[in-house]
């Protein structure tokens, strides 16, 4: 999201760019690490992290299909 660009967003290059893949990559890889997802051991806490960076169910449960076709 563009408002969490500005707290999980950076590449390293000093340089905040949300048309930057790297920030934008960085940006999405340290947000659940920030809403404890490493923490959140069962699916539905999981799915819980995932309602704080989208409030959609309908968001949270198609990105958790997504993920468990490519695990």
């Amino acid at each position: 999201m563009p408002s969490n660009i500005n707290h999980y967003g950076f590449d390293g290059d000093g340089i905040l760019d949300l048309f930057n893949h790297a920030d934008a990559i960085a940006s999405i890889a340290s947000f659940p690490r920030a809403h404890k997802w490493e923490k959140a051991r069962k699916t539905e806490e999981k799915k819980k992290a995932l309602l704080q960076y989208n409030r959609s169910i309908y968001y949270v449960d198609t990105a958790w299909a997504l993920a468990e076709k490519l695990n």
